[in-house]
């Protein structure tokens, strides 16, 4: 779980992502992507041939 942490610290810190309470689960927390996270994310999916 640490190694995920980091890196959701990582993409945090890029302005890619932000922390948010699951409304489902009070114990848990997503990360959400930031409109500079999708676009980010637009741009490596039409640049790669993997399929999401």
């Amino acid at each position: 779980m640490a190694v995920s942490s980091r890196v959701v610290t990582g993409l945090e810190r890029k302005g890619l992502v932000h922390r948010a309470a699951c409304e489902e689960d009070g114990r848990a927390t997503n990360a959400v992507l930031t409109p500079d996270g999708e676009k980010a994310y637009e741009a490596a999916v039409t640049t790669s041939d993997i399929t999401f």
